[in-house]
């Protein structure tokens, strides 16, 4: 949903963000990886454009999103990928904590921002019981 609105510049590096975010904490768990896999399917970019970004830095890939709403786009799939597999390393606090930092979000917006994201997960696992 949020990510159709990247063009294709901050729709890789959103991908390269959405793969740091994923391997921070060394943990490699299955929700995280089809979770990566349905955002590259949505936004229909090839992994291998993603591959051509690797160990670019944060910041820098967040200064690819066009304006401040797309950043703040950014940064709620990245939590929601932070939160799938519910549990919000220290790593991947860190690496957000950059990020936010860069971003000059202040607490009280990334708080409402953290709610927003484990909300969706909740919907999100509410509407595959729905399906079952």
């Amino acid at each position: 949903m949020l990510l159709q609105t990247f063009n294709k510049e901050e729709r890789i590096a959103f991908a390269e963000l959405a793969k740091q975010m994923i391997a921070v904490d060394k943990v490699f768990d299955q929700r995280e990886l089809q979770m990566y896999e349905d955002i590259c399917a949505e936004m229909n970019i090839d992994e291998s454009d993603v591959y051509k970004m690797d160990n670019v830095d944060i910041k820098d890939l967040l200064d690819v999103f066009s304006n401040d709403n797309k950043q703040i786009f950014a940064i709620l799939e990245l939590l929601s990928i932070a939160f799938i597999d519910e549990n919000y390393a220290i790593e991947e606090q860190q690496m957000m904590c950059e990020m936010i930092e860069h971003l000059e979000i202040d607490e009280e917006k990334l708080k409402e921002m953290q709610q927003w994201a484990k909300q969706r997960i909740k919907l999100g696992r509410m509407l595959i019981d729905i399906l079952d």
